[in-house]
């Protein structure tokens, strides 16, 4: 099994120091729109947002809020599949609880999960920190998202802690 760990933060809680250079995660909300994410991406954050302020296909003129999760790994191609992996993750989980950010064009980068499972049969994804999906809430404690794969289904997301909100 091999695991990866997420820590999302408020992004005016982060220094632009702090982004500069740093491989991630982040989900950002318009300032008309809180209900659901408006983007989830990942990459190099501060470069991403800066390239979504500013372009018009996209609501973020107005301003941005936005959940962060920097990976700090030694070796940069596991840095940038671990925040791909991530990315699937939450879009798979918004598409399941009916909140898929309007401004996304792809399902994110599914190739991730092939390429590390082929040394692992499962991949846990462990998020703590600012609810990368509900802005303002914080997670209680680890959700945890499990995906499995078996010969007959391939890859599946097995296990994800989240419900619908009534």
């Amino acid at each position: 099994m091999d695991t990866i760990y997420a820590y999302f933060v408020r992004l005016n809680k982060v220094s632009i120091e702090e982004l500069i250079n740093k491989n991630g995660v982040y989900v950002l909300w318009s300032y008309d729109a809180w209900t659901k994410p408006s983007y989830i991406g990942e990459g190099l954050i501060l470069e991403r947002i800066v390239s979504h302020a500013k372009s018009y296909d996209k609501p973020f003129k107005k301003g941005i809020g936005g959940v962060v999760s920097m990976f700090n790994d030694d070796h940069p191609a596991k840095t940038k599949r671990n925040g791909e992996i991530v990315e699937v993750t939450l879009l798979e989980a918004a598409s399941i609880l009916g909140v898929s950010p309007k401004y996304n064009s792809s399902s994110g980068k599914f190739a991730s999960i092939l390429k590390r499972g082929i040394n692992h049969s499962t991949i846990r994804i462990n998020i703590k920190g600012c609810h990368p999906l509900w802005w303002g809430n914080r997670i209680n404690g680890t959700a945890r998202f499990t995906w499995k794969y078996n010969d007959c289904e391939g890859w599946q997301l097995t296990e994800m802690p989240w419900r619908r909100r009534r």
